[in-house]
């Protein structure tokens, strides 16, 4: 039986706050992480269920969000055998679905000291690899979704809603909504 090693760099990188970066290698492939993109090689020719990526663990409550685009070169055509996936603090969530190329945008909310992985997992460990490249990889403390109240001169009010008129302008008796509608 092969042993496989496994390889972690430590990246350290700004996204507005301090992030550490780890990528995980097993067989072959790779992953690479700097300040906004990353690119995922998944194993393949390597032996089963070897995942390739990386992964951080945060230090206060922060929202990730990033692009992504995934081809495959497996046999079956497919996402299925080599999915893109995260886990967070160990339970996996599958990105891909089952497509041989894909695309999409992925928000998540974590925790102080949530542990988030993103990677390849090659499932079959052979037929073709699959790739994934990440763009516009954003980490930043959580936002407020609650939109505050102006005043004429553009001061917060203490609730929680904004007066405005159809053309935008303060002071209507129109309320916007959460949704950013207006009533």
């Amino acid at each position: 039986m092969k042993k496989y090693i496994i390889f972690y760099i430590l990246f350290f990188i700004c996204f507005g706050l301090k992030a550490q970066w780890s990528t995980q290698i097993q067989g072959n492939g790779n992953a690479t992480v700097s300040t906004n993109t990353a690119f995922i090689l998944g194993a393949d020719e390597s032996g089963p269920s070897l995942i390739n990526g990386i992964s951080t663990t945060v230090s206060e409550d922060i929202t990730i969000s990033f692009d992504w685009s995934y081809s495959t070169n497996d046999i079956a055509e497919s996402a299925l055998f080599d999915p893109f996936i995260y886990s967070l603090n160990g339970i996996v969530g599958y990105i891909t679905g089952f497509g041989k190329l894909e695309s999409g945008s992925f928000t998540k909310k974590l925790k102080n000291g949530d542990v988030l992985f993103l990677g390849i997992d090659n499932t079959d460990g052979c037929c073709g690899g699959s790739q994934v490249s990440i763009t516009n990889l954003k980490l930043g403390p959580e936002q407020n979704t609650t939109i505050l109240g102006l005043t004429r001169n553009g001061k917060k009010t203490t609730d929680s809603s904004i007066q405005v008129n159809t053309y935008g302008k303060i002071g209507s008796g129109k309320t916007v909504i959460e949704t950013g509608k207006v009533n």
